[in-house]
C-alpha cells in the first residue's frame, strides 16, 4: 500500500480533484517500480492550480505540502501588495521549478516572498515605473511631464497616499527660467540653483529630481488624488491602485 501525504487544507473541489487523480493511477496501473514514477503519474493528474515538488522528496515521504495558488495569494496579501492577476501570474513564472517548495519552512515561504518582490519589481519596469525612494514612485508621461505617487507617514501614526502630476514648464517663466516658487523649493533642498544643476549636468536626469522635489513639497495641499489608511499595508495597497488601477 501506498500512502500519499498532503499536509495542506484543501477545498471539497480540490480534495474530490485529488482523490480523482488517485483512484485514476490505481485503475490504470501507473504504479511504476518507485516513489518518483508514482508521484509523476500522480501530478499528471493534479490540477494546474496545484504544486508539485517531486525533487523535494525523501526516503520516507512520498509527498508533502501540496502548494495552491491559495498560498501564493495569502502572501501576497500580507505582504502589502495589492492582490492582481498580473502580480500572481508573474509571481508563480518567477518561481520557476519551484523546487525549493516542500512543507512550509520559513525559508520556503522566504522563496515565495522573494519571487513576489521580484515580481512586483517587474511589472513596476514594465509599466513604467520606477522606485525613487521607499515610498515614492515616478513615470515619465512625456518629456517634462512626469506622474508620482507617494505615501506619507502622519503625526498621528495613519499614512496618506497622494498622486499628481508635474510638468515643469509649469514651474518656468516665459523666458523659460525656474520661476520665483520655484527657485524657492529647489534652494530648500539645495544651497543655490548652480549646486543644484551642478549636481546633476544632465538634463533629463535633472528635471526628474526636480519633478521628485516639487511633488514632495507640494503634495500635501496639491494632489490629484488622496487617500489616508490607519497602517503601512493599507498604504502600499493605494500606492498599488494608484500606480497600476489608475493608468
Amino acid at each position: 500500500m501506498t500512502i500519499i501525504k498532503i499536509e495542506h487544507e484543501l477545498t471539497e473541489e480540490q480534495e474530490k480533484k485529488i482523490m480523482d487523480a488517485i483512484n485514476t493511477i490505481a485503475v490504470t496501473g501507473r504504479r511504476g517500480s518507485g516513489k518518483t514514477t508514482l508521484m509523476k503519474a500522480f501530478i499528471s493528474y493534479v490540477p494546474d492550480d496545484m504544486f508539485c515538488c517531486p525533487p523535494r522528496m525523501t526516503d520516507d515521504v512520498i509527498a508533502s505540502k501540496i502548494w495552491t495558488k491559495d498560498d501564493i495569494k495569502g502572501a501576497i496579501e500580507e505582504s502589502g501588495y495589492e492582490l492582481t492577476e498580473e502580480l500572481l501570474n508573474q509571481t508563480i513564472l518567477d518561481m520557476e521549478d519551484m523546487a525549493p517548495l516542500n512543507d512550509c519552512q520559513d525559508y520556503e515561504w522566504d522563496f515565495v516572498n522573494g519571487s513576489i518582490k521580484n515580481a512586483y519589481e517587474e511589472i513596476l519596469a514594465r509599466h513604467g515605473w520606477i522606485k525613487t525612494d521607499d515610498t515614492q514612485y515616478l513615470k515619465k508621461l512625456r518629456a517634462g511631464v512626469y506622474k508620482l505617487v507617494q505615501s506619507t507617514e502622519l503625526p498621528d501614526g495613519n499614512y496618506s497616499v497622494f498622486t499628481n502630476t508635474i510638468v515643469i514648464a509649469n514651474w518656468k517663466d516665459s523666458d523659460g527660467l525656474y520661476d520665483a516658487d520655484c527657485r524657492s523649493i529647489i534652494k530648500s533642498y539645495y544651497g543655490s540653483i548652480e549646486e543644484f544643476e551642478d549636481k546633476y549636468p544632465a538634463l533629463e536626469r535633472r528635471e526628474q529630481v526636480l519633478a521628485e522635489m516639487l511633488f514632495e513639497s507640494t503634495c500635501s495641499y496639491d494632489s490629484e488624488e488622496t487617500e489616508t489608511v490607519n497602517d503601512k499595508l493599507k498604504a502600499q495597497k493605494v500606492i498599488d491602485k494608484f500606480l497600476f488601477l489608475r493608468e
